[in-house]
């Protein structure tokens, strides 16, 4: 009887590879739901004037807003799913460490805040970081 018991928690056996079916199929969902949270995020941000530079990416359960720099993207904040289709806000420090934010609640709630909070970290950039002219 402890050899049918043991064979039932096996990853080989037909009830583990339904287990293994099921986290799949879950996975894909989260991935296609992240993938519609961070579209919808980016289409929020863009909404909310000229940021036709921001992009939104993510990776698990966070979404990574960033600034695309001539040298690359440049993370200014990240929105953490929280469940239940609502998020927090984290702020990237000079010291490059996720500082928490006061804001939390849906996306439609989130992104005027975070836009609010941390308006002129998403500011384009196109400004030449040199003096140029004359010298004074």
């Amino acid at each position: 009887m402890s050899r049918v018991l043991g064979a039932d928690s096996r990853p080989g056996t037909p009830q583990g590879r339904l287990r293994s079916e099921k986290t799949k199929t879950r996975t894909a969902l989260l991935r296609t739901d992240a993938q519609r949270y961070a579209e919808k995020a980016q289409a929020l941000i863009r909404a909310q004037g000229d940021y036709s530079h921001i992009t939104v990416s993510f990776l698990g359960r966070s979404f990574f807003v960033a600034s695309q720099e001539s040298d690359g993207p440049r993370p200014i904040a990240r929105l953490t799913y929280l469940g239940n289709a609502q998020f927090g806000l984290s702020f990237l420090t000079h010291q490059a460490r996720w500082e928490a934010m006061p804001a939390s609640g849906t996306l439609e709630s989130v992104i005027p805040e975070m836009l609010n909070l941390l308006g002129p970290y998403f500011q384009r950039m196109d400004f030449p970081l040199r003096k140029s002219g004359t010298s004074h």
